[in-house]
């Protein structure tokens, strides 16, 4: 993980971002007190501390994928439904997939102890369960369906990727319709 300050030869959505983080910022009354850290930078998006007089803010931008989830709007959505076990959203520009939140402390390292993580994955769990409950609106807000019915087009978009078609071309495995028709009547038998 990296915990860089932020470059200042920043690509043009990134000076978009950092212009929307202290704009908002202003909004809502936060003051920076020192510059934006780098948390993580990588193809699936960016995460970048801000600290302010009122503790840190995170900001966080995710990459718009076809089998990926609008991170924004959905959290923004669990933050009310949840509001005790997610981090505060203090505001999204959904459009952009952005959103800035409160500190939400810090992550659990492989050498905590193990009753720190038991809890963890009970209240993961409670709110999994819950969630049941908030199908419709967890899908409004931007939540991919996960659900066997989808499975066979969420494959499309993977089998189409360059990479993964070099190597089923390599393995001589054909996709083709014939071999989604299967996965749907296999998707269909198992209900």
């Amino acid at each position: 993980m990296s915990t860089q300050p932020c470059s200042k030869h920043l690509s043009d959505w990134k000076l978009d971002d950092k212009y929307w983080i202290e704009n908002t910022l202003k909004q809502l009354n936060y003051k920076k007190v020192d510059e934006l850290i780098i948390v993580e930078d990588w193809f699936l998006g960016d995460v970048w501390r801000i600290p302010t007089e009122k503790g840190n803010v995170y900001f966080k931008a995710t990459a718009s994928l076809p089998l990926f989830s609008n991170e924004a709007g959905v959290c923004n959505l669990l933050a009310h439904i949840f509001k005790d076990k997610v981090p505060d959203v203090l505001a999204i520009d959904k459009d952009r997939r952005w959103q800035l939140t409160s500190d939400f402390g810090e992550p659990l390292d492989e050498d905590v102890d193990l009753t720190v993580w038991n809890d963890a994955y009970q209240i993961w769990g409670e709110a999994q369960s819950l969630s049941v409950e908030h199908v419709n609106k967890l899908q409004q807000s931007g939540c991919q369906s996960r659900s066997i019915e989808n499975l066979a087009t969420q494959l499309i978009w993977h089998f189409n990727q360059p990479k993964i078609a070099a190597i089923l071309n390599d393995k001589n495995i054909v996709f083709d319709s014939n071999l989604l028709s299967k996965l749907e009547i296999a998707v269909h038998n198992l209900k």
